[in-house]
């Protein structure tokens, strides 16, 4: 009997520790999240409530103006400021496949557009009163497009048409950039003002995919019983989400959604899910060794004796078709540098004397080795929120430039 009695006393504790680690991974989407429900008690929206405090210009300004002192001491004070910047570019197989030559030519216009920054009088313009002046009135026209849309929805489980119909009007956007090319008579204001302007869109833009993709990871690892949901408002969760991601100009996508609510994001995700992981199983080719899946997006692997968390479902760069790096435990600091970089690149780039259309192409593979993969690491920091991992979860957010979102750690 007391054999019995000791077993069942295990048993429950087993079972108590399970329900307390359980508990504990849920406290995290509960401060998170809020489930807006109807009269009836139906979930009909999902806030993220992070995303509640306002946004300023002046939080980017600050984050952009830093960034670009801090470079150009680097430059002045570091005799291989070239080799250090040339070593990062190439040392993560970012032109795997590549000939040498093409190698060498884009790394050279990424350094050559660099030391255009070098060049700059930053403290002149960003104190330039005109500049100032047109970043306030810009801020101002945004928040009313902004604040109409309500950043904080992640999810809008009853209107199928929530972001299509709302998508960020870019006419202050337009205004801006019209006001820049009218205002400023120097080039360094008029490219600078010009950059930050585009910055300040794409940043604004992408805040709340970053936090759809953190509600995808507990979406996808935990039942809708644990997160306080039916399987159909899980269903229609998932169908916002991707809902939010049809383009404007995509009106027979935004009715494919509308007619096929109930399974049109969830057969998206799983397609996806699915390339995924059949091109995981084709292209490692013992290049790695899997060691952990995180969950649908990113695994964990060791490459070249490095532990690394690779993206599955980013290249590299649209030159380079290897998984993107998310993250390297051996040298923590590499993707933050390098995005970095490559940032400041994309201004250096306006300054370069070479045809539009060969700039457009530098800006276009600058981008593509940072925009998307950037935005995707949203559900890393849910899985490292899920799993109570703060220490790794800091360093992956200092990765996430984006000031205008309070979750970001400069």
């Amino acid at each position: 009997m007391s054999k019995l009695k000791a077993l069942f006393f295990s048993c429950y504790l087993i079972a108590l520790t399970f329900m307390s680690s359980h508990a504990q991974a849920l406290e995290a989407f509960d401060k998170r999240f809020n489930l807006v429900k109807d009269s009836k008690g139906a979930v009909v929206k999902i806030v993220d409530m992070t995303l509640l405090k306002p946004w300023k210009i002046k939080d980017y300004l600050t984050f952009l103006q830093k960034n670009l002192v801090n470079e150009q001491q680097l430059m002045k004070s570091k005799a291989d400021y070239e080799y250090e910047v040339r070593d990062l570019l190439s040392s993560d197989d970012s032109f795997k496949g590549m000939s040498s030559r093409k190698q060498r030519k884009h790394i050279d216009r990424i350094v050559k557009s660099l030391r255009k920054i070098e060049q700059l009088d930053i403290e002149k313009i960003f104190k330039n009163r005109k500049f100032k002046k047109i970043m306030k009135k810009l801020e101002k026209r945004l928040r009313k497009g902004v604040d109409i849309l309500n950043p904080s929805i992640v999810a809008n489980l009853e209107n199928k048409k929530y972001f299509y119909s709302k998508a960020l009007s870019y006419q202050a956007f337009s205004w801006a950039l019209k006001m820049v090319k009218s205002s400023f008579a120097t080039v360094p204001v008029v490219n600078t003002a010009t950059y930050v302007i585009v910055q300040v869109r794409n940043l604004l833009d992408k805040r709340r995919k970053f936090h759809q993709n953190m509600l995808l990871h507990y979406l996808e690892n935990h039942d809708a019983s644990e997160l306080g949901m039916t399987k159909l408002e899980v269903d229609r969760a998932f169908s916002s989400i991707y809902e939010s991601r049809i383009p404007w100009y995509a009106f027979w996508e935004s009715r494919k959604a509308k007619n096929l609510w109930h399974r049109y994001g969830l057969d998206l995700f799983y397609t996806s899910v699915r390339t995924a992981n059949n091109r995981l199983r084709r292209e490692n080719d013992n290049q790695f060794e899997l060691t952990k899946r995180l969950n649908y997006s990113f695994q964990e692997v060791v490459e070249n004796q490095e532990r690394k968390v690779i993206n599955l479902y980013r290249n590299e760069s649209m030159i380079n078709k290897s998984f993107a790096l998310a993250y390297n435990f051996d040298r923590p600091n590499q993707v933050r540098r390098k995005r970095v970089i490559l940032q400041l690149a994309q201004l250096g780039v306006s300054f370069l004397s070479l045809p539009n259309f060969i700039k457009s192409n530098v800006q276009r593979y600058i981008k593509s080795q940072y925009a998307e993969q950037m935005i995707d690491e949203g559900a890393l920091v849910g899985y490292l929120e899920n799993h109570n991992n703060n220490e790794l979860k800091e360093q992956i957010l200092k990765q996430y430039l984006n000031p205008f979102d309070p979750i970001f750690q400069d």
